[in-house]
């Protein structure tokens, strides 16, 4: 089964390039799932904070776990990341929110999801 997470790449790590954070996001997936893929998405949104515009890693891992051990995963990565949470979109179509803070962010909103670009190109095809 396939998962897209999208994790915020913001500056709780002051100094780093967002090259090297999408990197340290891969490696914290990768310590749980070893097919995985990524790349910088820029996305803009109105959060329920305010306006934000923000670099979030996108993250397509191939995964025979359950939805549950994927979203225990997601929760620690938002951990080690210093995210309030992560989204997770299931093949399936089922998006949620994890992680320490997610009750801030909910509900998971499918219009500020983002997915890898080739989804994008493909769409623009059809």
């Amino acid at each position: 089964m396939h998962a897209l997470l999208n994790i915020a790449l913001d500056d709780k790590a002051p100094g780093q390039t967002v090259e090297l954070k999408l990197q340290n996001a891969l490696s914290a997936v990768r310590r749980f799932f070893t097919r995985s893929i990524g790349e910088v998405r820029f996305i803009e949104y109105d959060s329920p904070f305010g306006p934000m515009a923000e670099h979030v890693a996108v993250i397509t891992l191939e995964h025979q776990a359950s939805k549950e051990v994927v979203l225990d995963v997601a929760a620690q990565i938002s951990r080690t990341m210093r995210q309030d949470c992560v989204a997770v979109l299931f093949a399936d179509g089922e998006g949620r929110l994890t992680g320490p803070r997610a009750d801030l962010w909910a509900p998971f909103r499918l219009e500020h999801f983002k997915r890898p670009a080739l989804y994008d190109l493909l769409a623009e095809a059809a």
